[in-house]
C-alpha cells in the first residue's frame, strides 16, 4: 500500500479496526490479538516477531501515545526523540493529535510515516523493555506499530498482573 501525505491515521484506524479505542487494552478490544512478551530477555525474539509481521512492508506507520504527565527527562524519551531509533539520516514528519479519553486523561498521539528498513527494531524494543525495569533510555507512554496494507496493528502494552506471562493467542470471537 502506497501512503503519503493524504494518510489520515485517525480515519484509517477507524476503517480498519471499528470501534478500537486507543488509550486501553486494545488486546481485549480487538476479535483477534497475540500477546507476547516483549521483556529484556525476549528483545531478540520481539524483533524477530517484528521482521516477520513488517519486513516486507514498504512504509509503516510508527505511533505513540503519551499522556500529559510529568517524567523525567534523563530517562524517558518521547518515542521520535529516543536516540538512535531510526537509522537514517532523513527525519520523518511527525504530526500529532489530541486524544480525550476522559476528563482527566489527554492523550497525545504522535505518528510518521516511516520504511521499516530504518526502524532500529532493537533499540525500540529495549526502550519498551526497559520502562518495566527502571532503566534507560525508556519511551514514554504506548508504541503501536501500523501496516495498513496487511492490516495488521502490533501495540505495546505494559504487563498487567492479572495477565498469563506466556504467549497468549486469542481467537477470532464470532458475534452473533
Amino acid at each position: 500500500m502506497k501512503f503519503g501525505d493524504e494518510f489520515d491515521l485517525k480515519s484509517s484506524l477507524d476503517r480498519l479496526f471499528p470501534g478500537l479505542s486507543l488509550g486501553g487494552d486494545l488486546f481485549h478490544q480487538s476479535p483477534i490479538g497475540v500477546r507476547f512478551n516483549i521483556g529484556l530477555a525476549e528483545i531478540d525474539r520481539a524483533v524477530l516477531i517484528f521482521n516477520a509481521i513488517f519486513g516486507g512492508s514498504e512504509a509503516i506507520v510508527l505511533l505513540d501515545e503519551d499522556s500529559s504527565w510529568e517524567a523525567d527527562p534523563t530517562r524517558w524519551y518521547e518515542l521520535f526523540s529516543l536516540p538512535g531509533l531510526i537509522r537514517s539520516s532523513e527525519k520523518p514528519t511527525v504530526r500529532s493529535y489530541e486524544s480525550k479519553l476522559s476528563e482527566d486523561e489527554i492523550y497525545t498521539v504522535r505518528w510518521a510515516i516511516i520504511r521499516s528498513s530504518v526502524l532500529s527494531t532493537e533499540r525500540l524494543f529495549e526502550a519498551i523493555a526497559n520502562q518495566d525495569h527502571g532503566r534507560t533510555p525508556s519511551v514514554r507512554g504506548r508504541v503501536h506499530i501500523l501496516d495498513p496494507g496487511a492490516e495488521v496493528l502490533l501495540h505495546h502494552q505494559v504487563g498487567d498482573a492479572d495477565e498469563p506471562d506466556v504467549d497468549t493467542p486469542r481467537p477470532r470471537q464470532v458475534r452473533h
